[in-house]
């Protein structure tokens, strides 16, 4: 099997809503990539990340009345102009529309707070095998309705019907809420939008990064506090004579690059090896442009020097950046021994950088990916 610590990235709180996704996460990590015995560690630092001391009130949010700055008033910002539906998302990419089929069915099992059932799992592996295999199938047509995508899927699948008609029910409902989604953004214009979920987003991120920047003791305690299960992680991989797989999903991924190209700082023991690094939705490429970490060095890149070094301790280091997310960053070019990886997850700017961990399919390849090692 496999050890796997996850660090997590920026505006991560201790919520009843997080313990419930840390759950349905380690769930999915070891139905879908690693296996049902994988052991998991989830350092959690979000406590000492950025406090906003009049509650993000220097936020501009979609329900204030403003004051135009112009004497004769300002004029609005439209939305979109209308929804997508899994069909029209299948038949540009057929792999994204059931990967994101199947998160909407993850996000409402999440709402619930429950797991999705052996049935929903088990189906959410085929359908998302065929995906792999079956990237562009011609049965696909723009002008399908979801409710006939969704029945012609099921038939490809070679499966039974379902002993009840919940699941179909749940499927169909979570097609009608992607098409929902884009007519909400209609609705609601895209400003409000934007001010309520990325300028906070943003804003957390940038807070959680000045706050890990800024050294002393918050930076010490977020560093002990995953070194802690790093070691502990290691030291039952090495007893199993198991892998060792490091997950880093945005600011998370910094934290990791900045100990393990400082061991001796960290309190890491000579010796200490990752097999995998997997750095998902992060910016080490970004801090390495601006030469931010302890150990980066101004002369990089040089004629005789033209990438900075790959930790000492990872053997493979993977990088994923999906090309909407606009807090995440290519690694290659910059760093030398890392492989970047794009995954689209056909969804929103607002949505993207978040999303990736709800995608069946970004399990599907990551176990494929560590199987290929194997």
């Amino acid at each position: 099997m496999t050890q796997l610590v996850f660090v997590h990235g920026v505006a991560t709180r201790q919520t009843p809503a997080y313990a419930a996704e840390v759950q349905l996460r380690d769930d999915r990590f070891r139905k879908l990539a690693l296996g049902k015995e994988a052991g998991i560690r989830n350092p959690f630092w979000g406590d000492l990340g950025a406090s906003f001391a009049f509650g993000e009130q220097c936020l501009p949010r979609s329900g204030d009345v403003p004051t135009p700055f112009s004497l004769g008033g300002g004029g609005e910002i439209l939305g979109a102009t209308g929804g997508v539906s899994i069909a029209e998302i299948a038949a540009v990419d057929f792999p994204a529309a059931v990967d994101t089929l199947y998160a909407v069915l993850i996000e409402t099992a999440a709402t619930q707070n429950r797991q999705l059932d052996p049935e929903e799992f088990s189906e959410m592996q085929a359908a998302a095998a065929y995906a792999e295999v079956h990237t562009a199938p011609t049965w696909v047509k723009p002008d399908m309705t979801d409710a006939a995508f969704i029945d012609a899927l099921r038939e490809r699948l070679q499966r039974e019907p379902p002993a009840a008609y919940g699941l179909l029910d749940r499927l169909k409902a979570a097609a009608g809420t992607v098409l929902d989604r884009g007519r909400n953004l209609v609705s609601s214009g895209v400003l409000g939008l934007t001010r309520d979920k990325l300028n906070p987003m943003a804003a957390r991120f940038i807070g959680d990064v000045f706050v890990y920047l800024r050294g002393g003791a918050v930076r010490a305690d977020i560093r002990h506090r995953v070194v802690a299960e790093l070691l502990a992680a290691r030291a039952d991989a090495t007893a199993k004579d198991e892998p060792l797989v490091v997950v880093g999903h945005s600011l998370g991924g910094v934290i990791l690059y900045d100990l393990l190209t400082d061991p001796a700082g960290a309190g890491l023991p000579e010796g200490f090896a990752i097999d995998v690094l997997l750095t998902v939705g992060s910016q080490p490429g970004f801090f390495e442009e601006l030469k931010l970490f302890a150990a980066s060095d101004k002369s990089i890149p040089s004629p005789g020097r033209p990438l900075a070094a790959k930790p000492a301790a990872v053997a493979r280091w993977w990088n994923v950046y999906d090309p909407v997310d606009v807090l995440s960053f290519r690694c290659q070019g910059i760093f030398d021994g890392v492989e970047d990886f794009m995954f689209s997850s056909m969804t929103g700017v607002i949505d993207a950088h978040t999303s990736y961990f709800m995608r069946p399919r970004f399990f599907e390849r990551l176990r494929s990916r560590l199987q290929a090692l194997a």
